[in-house]
């Protein structure tokens, strides 16, 4: 990344901008450029909850480089060849990892998270390239003394005296460093109120790094006395009110937004989002087969398995959606991605067993048969199903879903001849086991445009992918678990001696690092204002056509620049984004933007 020069003539109008610029290259063929691994050598107890070591999930930033959260087992344990300790006792001997790598594969840093049995939600980052985690520590007391609740070395929870404040939020910087923890409970709290009677549900993150944390809370006081929680909503079988608790980026307490939900046995499973783009935020959990569970979202009850609820930015009910029946397990749900126009995606499996009843969720319809994956775009109200496409081979109930441009990926597991609409691969023959795959559809239309799988050695061992993400360059990284051999190009290969999965961080792209030294004519191109508010000027050059991404590559707004009006960029959020430019000479330069109003 190169500073540009500003001309005599911008310097007099005191324009004093930095722009960081990034080539864009012709298109290529794309490969398996590189693969990563790690993990350690115990068979990690699983459940509806509990994973082998596999990528939970992926966040990249504006550099290229990829964060990856993980769970990993206690012996031997190591990311990428660096040694790592793991902290859980030997009885749970389950701990989870942030590892980060470079554009072109190259191990950054990590950090251990460990003590026990954590719950540790999907990553989040801001587009000043922080990562944010949040969860929750197993327990606290004197049985766990020798093994306490910690995150690396940056926090290491005491049990003598006693601390039971365990969920937590913290900020790391694009290189490692720990900018802050947040562990809104009060100092003195007990074990009972700490380990049986809060809860951490979900973590979004917007651009300019505001935190938006879903907990479950008893009465009490929190956030170093800054709010009371009075309320005596009944949750998770006790007298606790879910709030979003809001953090700005540094780090300080803002607000705790109640929510109106009353539920038992149901939640452990739960997914939260925030929509950039509207600011609304979506809830999705299931019932895990307790058919006794309940739940009821201000005054709406539902009686099915499984839902979906959107809240405005208030917290209050705006739709509810569930599925047909009362029974769980015949539709899974990887993730739900989101579009500029607001639309959702989901991908997941589905099944319905001969003689039980016919199960849709979304208008997702069970088929009667063998267990499928699916793939799905609904409008922004998920009451209309806008298409559908359903594979051909297996499915797997963890996978992963993302918007990139004008694309949809999804990652799960296939084998055999595998197909997705009229779009089918040959992986391997009957008996050779599971490979992880990438699909990529039409965004507007569901058409499949390509299948790829990534190679094993084909001993019958099945390979998952369970977490994607697509970085600033649309190039696409998927982690997931494998059981002995992964390929990649240029005959690199990494290998699993253990008798459970490792994880795994691989890239599908044209090159290993797109990001680059810009040319000549994409140098003279300056955006001013940047931040910018409601209009946006580029100097250096007459006309050319433009694009401008968000960070999660949605094509958010394009156009013509002839130099007589600005861009009009009034309807896009506060945050950071990525404005690319097509030159009249056919070259193409991507610049960083930021938006705040």
């Amino acid at each position: 990344m190169k500073p540009i020069i500003l001309s005599s003539n911008l310097i007099k109008q005191g324009l004093f901008i930095l722009l960081f610029i990034s080539t864009t290259p012709t298109l290529h063929a794309q490969s398996w450029v590189w693969g990563k691994s790690g993990g350690g050598f115990d068979e990690l107890s699983t459940n509806a909850l509990q994973r082998q070591e596999e990528v939970y999930s992926i966040v990249t930033d504006s550099q290229g480089n990829s964060y990856v959260l993980s769970a990993v087992s206690k012996t031997g344990l190591s990311i990428d060849g660096h040694p790592k300790s793991n902290f859980a006792d030997p009885t749970t001997i389950t701990d989870y990892v942030v590892a980060s790598f470079a554009c072109d594969g190259n191990y950054r840093w990590s950090k251990v998270f460990g003590g026990g049995y954590e719950t540790i939600h999907p990553l989040q980052i801001d587009a000043q390239d922080n990562v944010y985690v949040a969860g929750r520590f197993a327990g606290c007391g004197s049985t766990l003394a020798a093994y306490p609740p910690r995150i690396d070395s940056d926090l290491i929870i005491s049990q003598n005296p006693q601390d039971c404040r365990l969920i937590f939020l913290c900020k790391i910087n694009s290189i490692g460093d720990m900018q802050w923890i947040r562990r809104p409970q009060s100092i003195d709290v007990s074990i009972t109120v700490g380990s049986g009677q809060t809860r951490s549900r979900g973590i979004a993150v917007d651009a300019v790094g505001m935190s938006y944390w879903l907990v479950g809370l008893p009465q009490g006081t929190y956030a170093d006395g800054a709010f009371t929680n009075t309320l005596t909503n009944a949750n998770y079988n006790v007298s606790a009110t879910y709030f979003i608790l809001k953090y700005d980026t540094t780090g300080a307490f803002v607000s705790a937004t109640p929510l109106n939900i009353q539920s038992t046995g149901i939640g452990d499973d739960m997914q939260f989002y925030r929509n950039a783009h509207n600011g609304n935020f979506y809830l999705f959990t299931t019932n895990l087969g307790n058919n006794s569970a309940t739940f009821t979202i201000d005054g709406q009850t539902v009686t099915n398995s499984m839902l979906l609820a959107c809240l405005n930015p208030q917290g209050q009910l705006l739709w509810l959606r569930q599925n047909t029946t009362s029974h769980w397990g015949y539709i899974f749900v990887h993730n739900l991605a989101f579009d500029a126009q607001d639309n959702i995606y989901v991908s997941g499996q589905i099944q319905t067993p001969f003689n039980a009843a016919m199960d849709s969720f979304l208008g997702v319809i069970g088929n009667g048969f063998a267990p499928s994956g699916y793939v799905a775009k609904l409008n922004p109200t998920a009451d209309t199903l806008l298409w559908s496409i359903y594979n051909n081979n297996l499915g797997a109930r963890f996978g992963a879903i993302t918007v990139n441009n004008n694309e949809v990926a999804v990652t799960s597991t296939c084998g055999e001849n595998y197909a997705w609409g009229n779009f089918s691969v040959h992986v391997n023959n009957m008996g050779q086991g599971g490979q992880a795959m990438l699909a990529r559809f039409n965004k507007d239309t569901g058409q499949c445009l390509s299948i790829a799988h990534l190679p094993n050695d084909n001993v019958g061992n099945i390979d998952y992918g369970t977490a994607i993400a697509a970085d600033a360059a649309g190039d696409y990284l998927l982690g997931g678990g494998f059981a002995h051999f992964l390929y990649f190009d240029n005959n690199v290969s990494v290998l699993n001696s253990a008798a459970q999965t490792d994880f795994f961080l691989a890239k599908y792209a044209a090159h290993a690092c797109t990001l680059g030294t810009p040319s000549l004519s994409s140098a003279t191109a300056v955006l001013y204002p940047n931040p910018a508010n409601n209009q946006l000027w580029i100097y250096g050059f007459d006309t050319a056509r433009y694009q401008i991404y968000g960070l999660s590559g949605s094509l958010l707004l394009e156009g013509t620049y002839n130099g007589q009006q600005p861009i009009d960029s009034s309807a896009l959020a506060n945050g950071c984004y990525l404005l690319q430019i097509v030159h009249n000479d056919g070259q193409k330069s991507t610049h960083k933007l930021l938006i705040q109003h």
